[in-house]
């Protein structure tokens, strides 16, 4: 490869250069891409390969390299892409069929049978199962200081489309009698409308309650979030400190991506006369805010008109008083002068 620009690349728009972003030039791309691999296997000598792959110096050891194995570690590394993993396991399984290259792999690399089928139970390269099919029911305990991680009861199980459970869950923490309630997260991570057809605690039916369900549709509750919750509550008739054992029953289905899409457009066209209402409401506390808003400057400006009139009327009053001021003080001046003295002796004398 040449360091240097010898051309300059002009893109068209709408994509439309031979290896533009389009649909068939994306699903082509990956077809030649994963033809390309065959020339990285074939690369034989060990610094041309670390330098292409300078992340690969583990699987590429100076006394042990072997392509096959190499390359094929490079390409079912984690994020790799499935053409690319299912590639390398290709490489991986040829070597580990040559009876000198599997010893060879197993004496330098501890990679043996094992590893193989080990790591190949790890990616769906095919897509052959759904998202989330290992999944997780839990019960949740509170003991009084809410629900948390620390008290929880867990089933795993397989997750296609639809599931059919009864599970029955004996809880230990029940000495003296400190569970105060319980929660059933019936999966995890995905959309999903769950039915639960019955809870029972040691025998007695229990009242249970979605917690944040978007809607219920004939007994089914549709869960648009990925942790739905139901919240159980314990009967009744419990004695103290009497051990519990919880059975729930139900139906669970996979929610997907257009479903949950119709059934939002089904609950807000439900709604539609509340949403009305609702906006026509905040249509009219909003016209009587602004109003009330306007009154509040207008009362403001008034405020302020007699503030300033106010202080006026200070200023002339101290204006005011010091104008007595000064004329006490030539009051007191002429009092104090001799003729206004003889002035008072005459008119006394006058009388």
């Amino acid at each position: 490869m040449l360091p240097q620009a010898l051309v300059k690349f002009r893109i068209h728009g709408s994509g439309r250069n031979t290896s533009g972003m389009r649909a068939e030039t994306q699903i082509r791309s990956s077809v030649e891409l994963f033809l390309m691999l065959e020339e990285y296997a074939a690369i034989a000598n060990r610094e041309e390969f670390l330098e292409i792959f300078p992340e690969a110096g583990s699987y590429a050891k100076k006394e042990a390299f072997l392509p096959e194995y190499a390359f094929g570690k490079v390409c079912t590394q984690a994020g790799a892409q499935s053409y690319t993993r299912l590639f390398g396991i290709k490489l991986l399984y040829q070597a580990l069929n040559d009876p000198q290259k599997a010893h060879m792999m197993e004496k330098h690399y501890g990679y043996t049978k094992r590893e193989f089928m080990n790591e190949n139970g790890k990616y769906d390269i095919f897509g052959i199962l759904p998202e989330a099919f290992e999944q997780t029911r839990s019960i949740y305990v509170d003991c009084g200081n809410g629900f948390s991680s620390q008290k929880v009861y867990q089933e795993q199980f397989m997750f296609r489309d639809v599931e059919e459970f009864c599970w029955t869950c004996r809880l230990a923490e029940n000495e003296g009698g400190q569970i105060k309630g319980l929660r059933f997260d019936p999966a995890e991570g995905l959309m999903v409308k769950v039915k639960i057809e019955r809870v029972t605690v040691n025998g007695a039916d229990a009242e249970f309650q979605e917690e944040n369900a978007l809607c219920s549709r004939e007994g089914w509750q549709l869960f648009l979030n990925l942790d739905p919750i139901y919240t159980i509550k314990l009967p009744d008739a419990l004695a103290a400190g009497e051990s519990l054992s919880v059975c729930i029953e139900g139906k669970m289905k996979r929610l997907g991506t257009a479903a949950a899409g119709q059934a939002v457009m089904e609950v807000m066209y439900e709604k539609r006369d509340m949403i009305y209402e609702y906006q026509g409401e905040a249509a009219a506390a909003k016209k009587s805010f602004n109003e009330a808003r306007q009154q509040q400057e207008r009362l403001e400006q008034q405020i302020n008109m007699q503030e300033q009139k106010n202080a006026e009327l200070e200023r002339c009053l101290k204006e005011q008083e010091r104008k007595n001021c000064e004329l006490d003080a030539q009051l007191q001046k002429i009092k104090s002068s001799r003729w206004y003295r003889l002035a008072e002796k005459v008119h006394l004398f006058d009388r």
